[in-house]
């Protein structure tokens, strides 16, 4: 058994004010969930900062703590959740690297919205893998109903959005490693929303799911 706290590496300055009050009391965001939680968690829900996760031994938690940057998987254990930082004890930790989530906002009905408005530690430009599954939280998330990925002018591919999740088809070809793309999702109510992003290496490429925090 052993406990893990890992401190946030500093808060980014923040270009936008209106998402603050969203995310100011918001620790962790869940990008998926294998096996029973106490209490019960789900793919794309936002956890609280002062919260506590009971796991079961089997099961494995993926999580982005917003303050750290950091893209979490654990098996097992307790998973105790704070603004600041996390501390994980009698579980296993299976992966943890930086990635930090895209936040975009949404644009008036036929415009578009430049993504990457930068609050706390939100990238810039987001990394996925080559052939990414995507997830989408915030107050927008339910109201995507098309994802499009183009790289220039050219439109790569069109995705299929189901519960706030974009999959990439089993039959679509894999984007280019280490390239720069555009995901442009689209709304119910005929507005978009754009996110500029690259694709991470081949090494890289195993992360469980993007995030994209639509506002």
């Amino acid at each position: 058994m052993f406990a893990r706290m890992c401190a946030g590496v500093g808060v980014a300055a923040a270009l936008a004010m209106g998402p603050a009050a969203a995310w100011a009391k918001t620790a962790a965001i869940v990008l998926d969930v294998q096996g029973p939680t106490t209490p019960a968690v789900s793919a794309a829900q936002e956890l609280q900062g002062d919260q506590t996760i009971e796991l079961t031994d089997q099961t494995r938690l993926t999580f982005v703590h917003l303050d750290s940057c950091k893209m979490v998987t654990v098996v097992g254990g307790t998973v105790r959740l704070q603004e600041k930082r996390y501390m994980i004890s009698g579980g296993e930790i299976e992966r943890e690297r930086k990635r930090c989530p895209a936040q975009v906002q949404v644009a008036a009905a036929g415009e578009s919205s430049a993504g990457g408005v930068v609050y706390r530690n939100f990238a810039q430009v987001a990394v996925f893998a080559v052939r990414p599954s995507i997830m989408i939280a915030g107050a927008k998330a339910m109201s995507i109903t098309q994802a499009t990925v183009k790289q220039g002018n050219q439109t790569v591919a069109t995705l299929p959005v189901s519960g706030a999740r974009i999959a990439w088809p089993a039959a679509q070809p894999a984007l280019n490693a280490e390239q720069e793309y555009e995901l442009v999702l689209s709304t119910s109510d005929g507005k978009t929303i754009s996110q500029k992003f690259r694709t991470a290496d081949s090494n890289d490429s195993a992360d469980p799911a993007g995030l994209v925090y639509a506002q």
